[in-house]
């Protein structure tokens, strides 16, 4: 596993185009990240592949609104919702190639197929376009009657990206209802910790000003 110093994560960006076709990001987009706290992650067969990233920020609503985490109980829709821009091992393939190349995030619709109760997993099939290599890690979403979006899984495995325009093809995903009580654990004690920090930083306030 890769160490925070390690990784670059990008947010907020809805630049489509850039004047630099080797840079498809803007710096100010970039945060480093703190802390990652993974689960006991196997590949074969691939199993809890999740983790969590603290970022040395908090982020404000102005450039990335959150998404709405689900309880455990929650029923999945048939046409669930999942983002990606999808990469091979030589040039960017992505779901919506902009001019210059870069990779366009996009919104793509699949159609739920089943739960695997044992690995955890959401297994979806695809309409007409999928997520493909790159994309693990993005969100799995639904969308409730009041328009809320809801985090249900995580993109995991699926097609290679010179397959992804093809149909009925299955992509694999993590089941986020079943990590909720092991990630709630780490995003609680960083309340805490913000709750803290603020409140020390109010106390030396007062000090400084009797």
């Amino acid at each position: 596993m890769k160490e925070p110093e390690e990784l670059t994560v990008y947010i907020g960006e809805k630049e489509r185009n850039s004047s630099d076709t080797t840079h498809c990001l803007h710096s100010k987009n970039a945060y480093k990240v703190a802390k990652i706290t993974a689960h006991n992650f196997e590949l074969s067969p691939v199993q809890r592949d999740i983790a969590l990233v603290e970022l040395s920020v908090n982020i404000s609503e102005e450039v990335s609104t959150p998404i709405c985490m689900p309880n455990e109980e929650l029923s999945l829709h048939n046409v669930l919702f999942a983002t990606g821009s999808g990469r091979d091992s030589t040039v960017p393939v992505t779901l919506d190639r902009s001019s210059n190349n870069c990779p366009v995030q996009r919104v793509v619709a699949q159609k739920y197929a089943s739960v695997n109760e044992t690995k955890h997993e959401i297994e979806t099939i695809t309409f007409a376009r999928s997520t493909c290599e790159g994309d693990s890690g993005g969100p799995v979403f639904q969308v409730d009657e009041d328009g809320r979006h809801i985090l249900v899984g995580l993109t995991s495995w699926g097609p290679e990206c010179t397959k992804h325009t093809n149909t009925n093809m299955y992509s694999y995903n993590v089941d986020v209802r079943a990590y909720v009580d092991w990630a709630s654990v780490p995003l609680k004690k960083g309340k805490i910790a913000e709750r803290n920090h603020e409140t020390m930083s109010i106390e030396h306030l007062r000090k400084a000003t009797n």
